[in-house]
């Protein structure tokens, strides 16, 4: 009986060391970010704007997204808006590129009739001055019980794909370069 005691101590005390471990890596990442601005270099379409650039700031509960909508070829600006959009680490993993990641998630208004509050469940990878996000939408693969939302664009209807699961891979084609 005693010895199942101190095995059972054993193992409280090492599943408590394993999850102060990842809040603490949480919370370095979380400094290590704070105060600094990423921006995207690519002209994509967003909220039916074909051509915009955004970037984001990152405080220690908020995303702040500022984006910036052109006309054609990104040359002319035609609008700007920012959008704050709170956030949580959680625990590091290994992708399936074996770069370790950590689980972000992300609460995000998804357009759509009702205007739906969903959390992004997302990757979050930071090297040196470069930080990518998980590969999500259309190019991850969703299990069918897991899709929320998928409404393709066009006219006046916005493109939105919303999966329920964190995806497993780094989008390393989309590269925010730290600024600040």
């Amino acid at each position: 009986m005693t010895r199942l005691f101190y095995v059972f101590l054993v193992g409280c005390i090492l599943s408590g060391c394993s999850s102060s471990n990842s809040s603490e890596e949480s919370l370095t990442l979380i400094e290590q970010l704070k105060n600094t601005t990423w921006s995207s270099s690519l002209c994509e379409s967003h909220m039916g704007h074909p051509y915009t650039k955004h970037s984001f700031s990152v405080s220690t509960t908020e995303l702040i997204f500022d984006y910036v909508h052109y006309g054609p070829e990104c040359i002319e600006q035609l609008g700007e808006f920012t959008e704050i959009r709170p956030f949580q680490l959680f625990g590091q993993l290994t992708t399936e590129s074996g770069v370790k990641a950590t689980e972000i998630d992300i609460l995000t208004i998804v357009l759509q009739p009702g205007d739906i509050e969903h959390n992004i469940k997302d990757l979050l990878h930071v090297s040196a001055d470069n930080l990518f996000f998980g590969l999500t939408g259309r190019e991850m693969e969703c299990e069918p019980e897991n899709l929320r939302v998928d409404v393709v664009g066009g006219g006046y209807l916005i493109d939105a794909y919303v999966c329920d699961q964190r995806p497993t891979q780094i989008d390393f084609e989309h590269v925010y370069t730290k600024q600040i």
